[in-house]
């Protein structure tokens, strides 16, 4: 349901959030009442997540695998 900016606002302000831009280029904008702290944390999460990820799919392409042999 679209609200205006005052009334984003005036919503921001009674559950002690902050009103942040996520998607300005759509139409309507997006927005999202979030704490700007809890936001920068789960982008953070999210971007060591995303290095874990691709430092086991290098290893995995660059680490030789070799035979295990029996005696």
């Amino acid at each position: 349901m679209p609200f205006s900016n005052p009334q984003a606002l005036e919503l921001a302000d009674e559950a002690g959030t902050d009103v942040v831009l996520l998607s300005p280029d759509a139409s309507p904008p997006v927005c999202r009442l979030i704490e700007v702290s809890k936001l920068k944390y789960e982008q953070e999460k999210a971007k060591k997540e995303a290095g874990r990820k691709s430092r086991a799919a290098r290893c995995a392409s660059f680490c030789p695998v070799l035979p295990l042999q029996l005696s």
